[in-house]
């Protein structure tokens, strides 16, 4: 048996400040929001109330430690629902780590026309939402020189 000592990839990946040239450089974590979460056993038309109450197209389900396991998205449940959301999810969205320069998550969703990514640790445990128009105007502050690249 050995015991994992993290490098720096780690360090970065669970949305730890770093130093350097690069420093300064926005990071996908730093320009998270809240998101609307729920269990696997949560009743799946309790919870499509809730999206339909905030105006929000999706639910991020967690573990009860916050690893995420799946999504459930507004558009594909319909008004009539019975049983809990594992159901209904789709499981295992792709994540992105919060080390990763906020210009390279604008390009790849840009590239494949999303408008939000989750933001998990290297463990899968969430940290938010990065909204693809909220990271495009704080990059565009950056490059302007109007932000240090934290909100």
């Amino acid at each position: 048996m050995f015991d994992y000592a993290g490098g720096k990839a780690d360090w970065l990946a669970a949305g730890f400040s770093s130093e350097g040239e690069v420093a300064s450089e926005p990071r996908a974590g730093a320009h998270t929001e809240k998101v609307l979460t729920c269990r696997i056993d949560n009743d799946a038309a309790d919870v499509r109330g809730l999206m339909v109450a905030r105006g929000l197209e999706s639910c991020v389900v967690v573990q009860e430690n916050r690893t995420v396991l799946g999504r459930l998205h507004l558009r594909d449940v319909g008004a009539e629902l019975e049983g809990r959301v594992e159901h209904y999810m789709q499981p295992g969205p792709s994540t992105f780590r919060p080390s990763v320069p906020l210009s390279e998550m604008v390009d790849y969703m840009r590239e494949r026309d999303m408008t939000e990514a989750l933001i998990t640790t290297s463990d899968g445990i969430l940290i938010g939402i990065l909204n693809r128009h909220e990271a495009e105007h704080a990059l565009k502050r950056y490059l302007r020189g109007g932000d240090s690249g934290t909100p």
